[in-house]
C-alpha cells in the first residue's frame, strides 16, 4: 500500500529537491471531484484544472438553500438563547438547553465554507 502524501513527502527529508518532490506528486493523482457540501445533495463538484476558485456546491442554488438553512438554525438558537432568561424553573431551563444542544449539534453539518 502506498504511504499518504504527507508521510511520502516527509520521506524526502528537509533537503528535498523540486524535482524529487514533482516526482512524489506525480504517484499521487489530484483529486477530481467531491460532493456538494449542501446536505442531501447527491451531485459532485468537479475540480477545475484550468484555475479558478473551485465550486463547493454544486449550484448556485445549492449554496443558497444551504445558507438559508444555516441562517434558519443560527435565528433558532438566538431566538433560545433570548427565551432562557424566562425559564423560572431548572426544568424549564434543562430543557431550552437540551433544545439549543440539539440546534447546535444541527450547526454542526452546516460549517462556513471557506477556501485559502
Amino acid at each position: 500500500m502506498k504511504p499518504r502524501l504527507e508521510h511520502a513527502l516527509q520521506a524526502l527529508g528537509e533537503n528535498r529537491s523540486v524535482e524529487d518532490i514533482l516526482a512524489v506528486l506525480a504517484d499521487y493523482p489530484v483529486c477530481k471531484e467531491q460532493p456538494c457540501l449542501r446536505m442531501g445533495c447527491s451531485r459532485v463538484c468537479e475540480w477545475q484544472a484550468s484555475g479558478g476558485r473551485p465550486k463547493l456546491f454544486c449550484s448556485e442554488s445549492c449554496r443558497r438553500r444551504q445558507l438559508r438553512e444555516r441562517e434558519t438554525l443560527q435565528g433558532e438558537l438566538a431566538e433560545l438563547e433570548s427565551c432562557l432568561t424566562q425559564a423560572d424553573t431548572v426544568r424549564r431551563r434543562q430543557t431550552i438547553e437540551t433544545q439549543m444542544a440539539n440546534v447546535r449539534w444541527q450547526l454542526a453539518r452546516y460549517p462556513v465554507a471557506t477556501l485559502g
